[in-house]
């Protein structure tokens, strides 16, 4: 009797790839606020690559599409924001593959472009 050899590189591979990236944090259910507005789930930013202006957040969500997931990749780039308050961000565009026919979709990870945020101390008064 022959064994397959790929099937578990394979599946330690998508179990790797699935561990890497933008995290939720659903170990608590979200609470609700005295105003009623329940709050998100925790989001920590794993993976995330930085050279110059430009950052690259891995997500790795497979069998989604983007508009399915709009309310988690606004939650992690809000979570990019507050994890770099001396980051201004210019711009971000996602990476991802659609769904169509029986292809599904899969979102890659979100790159993001900034500049450095002038703080007041640093803003010239004026003459």
């Amino acid at each position: 009797m022959r064994t397959c050899w790929i099937c578990p590189v394979v599946a330690v591979g998508l179990l790797f790839c699935m561990g890497c990236g933008a995290a939720v944090n659903n170990s608590e259910k979200p609470t609700p606020t005295p105003n009623s507005v329940v709050m998100a789930p925790e989001i920590k930013l794993y993976g995330l690559t930085t050279i110059g202006n430009h950052s690259y957040i891995p997500i790795n969500l497979y069998g989604q599409h983007p508009s399915d997931r709009s309310d988690l990749i606004l939650r992690i780039l809000k979570a990019f924001e507050e994890e770099h308050p001396e980051l201004e961000m210019t711009g971000w565009k996602l990476e991802f593959t659609p769904l169509n026919g029986d292809s599904r979709g899969t979102i890659y990870g979100i790159w993001v472009d900034h500049k450095p945020r002038m703080m007041a101390s640093s803003i010239p008064p004026k003459q």
